[in-house]
């Protein structure tokens, strides 16, 4: 979990060219190219997938997110880092 500190707020997170991406009933299904795994995202995800369809800093994610959701800042950074982390560890998402 240490690694997950290593995702600061100005941190540029982007989309892999790894993932084909289709979305069905409000939520992002993503098929990893890499290893033919698939992956369904929930809402948050879907909304999270894409607005990275442009890169962005964690900070300008977290703050998409605190703009559609009613939820803390310190909840909503936590649970996005959290979920950054997975998607970069499952090779959808760089971090620069």
């Amino acid at each position: 979990m240490s690694e997950i500190l290593n995702i600061k707020s100005d941190s540029t997170l982007f989309r892999t060219q790894n993932a084909i991406s289709s979305e069905i009933d409000g939520e992002v299904v993503l098929l990893s190219v890499k290893n033919s795994e698939y992956l369904c995202l929930n809402g948050v995800g879907s909304k999270i997938w894409n607005y990275l369809e442009s890169p962005h800093t964690f900070s300008e994610v977290v703050d998409y997110l605190l703009s559609k959701y009613d939820v803390e800042h310190q909840k909503c950074e936590s649970d996005t880092k959290e979920y950054i982390f997975v998607m970069i560890n499952v090779g959808m998402i760089n971090i620069q």
